[in-house]
């Protein structure tokens, strides 16, 4: 495990060791995985930025950028606009989260 600390957050990464697997080797995989961060300038890893979209549609919205934005990501922010008043865009690496309007119809019920 190792982690990145900047003056917002800290992300968090890991790599599973398996059988007939050196630890050099898996210490390499690691390290790849945190040069790509680094190298890519973003807010977070792809696998952060979809655990953010919900708080962040709860909370007003926002933006962050993400150095990969996953099918996961993707299926999430789907799932999120069904149920909230959110409009979730994706721009390469930039996520954008903006309420709309929010208008319920009132409905006549039959007497």
């Amino acid at each position: 495990m190792l982690s990145v600390a900047s003056a917002n957050h800290t992300e968090t990464f890991t790599e599973l060791g398996k059988r007939g697997l050196s630890a050099e080797e898996v210490g390499k995989r690691l390290s790849r995985q945190v040069q790509r961060y680094l190298k890519s300038k973003a807010c977070v890893d792809e696998y952060t930025a979809d655990q953010l979209l919900l708080p962040m549609a709860l909370t007003g919205g926002g933006e962050l950028t993400a150095r990969n934005i996953s099918e996961h990501t993707r299926t999430q922010a789907h799932m999120i606009q069904q149920f909230l008043p959110v409009k979730i865009e994706f721009d390469e690496h930039l996520i954008k989260i903006r309420y709309t309007r929010c208008a319920f119809r009132k409905k006549q019920l039959p007497i």
